[in-house]
């Protein structure tokens, strides 16, 4: 099993503050993290190196997660990054009814999970660590602890 400190995490989000929660919350627990201003900048930057895993925002403006995540299945190189999108609108009907078309897909090329804002660091991890199957660090206080979340 990969240590939470073998792989990297590309978060996307157009909003700076939630890149820098997202980062912090990732990095306390051992992942590494690169992140992307838009959807533009996450494409480029998946083009150069293909990360372990894609936080997604699927609401920012130019290029939308969906439509990220539609060119990313469309690649024979990123079509099987696991995903996992975070949105504040998921019971937008518009936002919904791209939901369901995204997974209506063959299950390897699903996006992992849809969390909703606002994220807790500890669910972000562990959504994280449970679908890559990797131990992370947990934040204990202001010690760090191996934790095996696969046994959880």
């Amino acid at each position: 099993m990969a240590k939470a400190g073998d792989v990297t995490i590309l978060v996307v989000d157009d909003e700076a503050d939630v890149r820098e929660y997202l980062t912090a919350c990732l990095e306390d627990h051992g992942f590494k993290v690169e992140t992307a201003v838009n959807g533009e900048d996450a494409l480029e930057k998946m083009e150069l190196r293909v990360p372990d895993l894609v936080t997604l925002d699927l609401v920012m403006p130019g290029i939308s997660g969906v439509r990220v995540l539609r060119r990313m299945r469309r690649s024979p190189k990123l079509a099987e990054v696991p995903v996992i999108l975070i949105t504040a609108f998921a019971h937008h009907s518009d936002i919904c009814g791209e939901i369901r078309e995204l997974m209506a897909v063959p299950i390897k090329y699903r996006p992992r999970k849809l969390m909703e804002k606002p994220i807790t660091p500890q669910k972000l991890a562990t959504a994280i660590a449970d679908t890559l199957n990797v131990d992370m660090l947990v934040t204990l206080g202001d010690s760090h602890t191996d934790f095996d979340v696969t046994g959880v």
